[in-house]
């Protein structure tokens, strides 16, 4: 893998996962325990509230769906995108969908934190880890 420069970016799919003493989520429902499932080339994230899929074919990572599970209700788009870049001075438009995963994704159990400045990190939850080549191997995001 050649890289001439490498720019690390967080890339976490967090889910947060039960309800802290000191926080109550707005509704009859709590979002519960995290879980993550994976079938060949998908996996989904999920609790009681919410839940995202996502397809990894062909190397590449794709949105298959974001639902509130209360509703039903789809709140994504498969034609959707996780994220964007738009590269520096060359104002070129990177999409997830276009970078080229690098080995496998990895789930990982999120210990809470009640300390975390950010409010997600205060509860236990689950996230998907993946490294992500840009398709002109010029940085990597992590």
């Amino acid at each position: 893998m050649k890289c001439d420069k490498i720019l690390l970016v967080g890339l976490q799919l967090l889910i947060a996962v039960s309800c802290a003493e000191a926080m109550e989520y707005p509704s009859p429902v709590q979002p519960g325990k995290a879980l993550a499932t994976t079938e060949p080339e998908a996996i989904a994230l999920q609790n009681d509230i919410l839940r995202l899929a996502f397809g990894y074919e062909g190397g590449h990572i794709r949105p298959q769906g974001l639902t509130d599970l209360q509703t039903q209700q789809s709140l994504g788009d498969e034609a959707s995108e996780f994220f964007r870049i738009n590269a520096g001075q060359s104002r070129r438009v990177y999409r997830c969908s276009q970078f080229d995963l690098v080995g496998t994704v990895q789930i990982v159990a999120l210990e809470a934190d009640p300390e975390h400045r950010t409010v997600g990190r205060r509860l236990p939850g689950v996230q998907a880890k993946a490294m992500l080549l840009s398709p002109d191997s010029t940085f990597i995001v992590n």
